[in-house]
């Protein structure tokens, strides 16, 4: 891992993973051992439902994507799922106010905070190079699968399919900065994840205290 070097008065950590490797409850777990912790998907949904886009949305993918007035995530998936095209216009739809509502986040950041911020496609994005430190979550397949098909129940071809159309999770592994291995049990986890942030927090105070004359 390379060192934990503060560039800013305040550190960002890039989390991602694959389906079922456990990157949501990493997150939840940085939250609970004090960092400040931003979903993307949370910001692309409340983007999806902003007024403002809600024309080219329909434009875009039909009147038939609303349900009881609201744009509908899983409407939207089918329509944009194993269809590049729409798929691509529809991230040029919302990535940027994403982009626009996190870059607002980071504005408010008091000085010392740590904020992880939790996105699926950071590599696929190129988003990498905005963060202080880059972490994947990884698990094998098997486990992987098991644990999407608890929650989703998904047959194994729908869960093939989709985790197939984002990055191998070998290659997020080869390009984070950090790999956290998530194998064992939710205090394992937790234990890496609260390790990662002391590592953060003391790299912190080794630089104030080679700042001061």
């Amino acid at each position: 891992m390379k060192d934990c070097k503060w560039t800013k008065d305040y550190y960002l950590i890039g989390l991602t993973g694959a389906m079922g490797s456990g990157k949501s409850e990493a997150a939840q777990l940085f939250q609970e051992a004090g960092a400040m912790v931003v979903k993307a998907d949370e910001l692309a949904h409340e983007v999806l439902q902003s007024p403002v886009l809600r024309p080219a949305l329909l434009r875009l993918l039909g009147d038939d994507i609303l349900a009881e007035g609201r744009i509908s995530r899983p409407a939207v998936a089918a329509k944009v799922f194993g269809n590049s095209e729409k798929l691509e216009k529809l991230n040029g739809l919302i990535h940027p106010e994403v982009r626009r509502r996190f870059t607002e986040i980071q504005s408010g950041l008091s000085d010392g905070q740590i904020l992880v911020y939790e996105v699926p496609l950071l590599f696929e994005a190129g988003l990498a190079d905005q963060f202080d430190l880059t972490v994947t979550v990884s698990a094998p397949e098997d486990v992987r699968y098991a644990r999407v098909k608890a929650r989703n129940n998904w047959s194994r071809e729908e869960f093939l399919a989709r985790d197939r159309a984002q990055l191998p999770l070998t290659e997020k592994e080869k390009l984070a900065d950090l790999v956290i291995e998530n194998t064992g049990s939710k205090e394992d986890l937790e234990a890496a994840v609260v390790d990662l942030l002391e590592k953060v927090r003391r790299a912190r105070k080794r630089q104030d205290q080679d700042t001061i004359p």
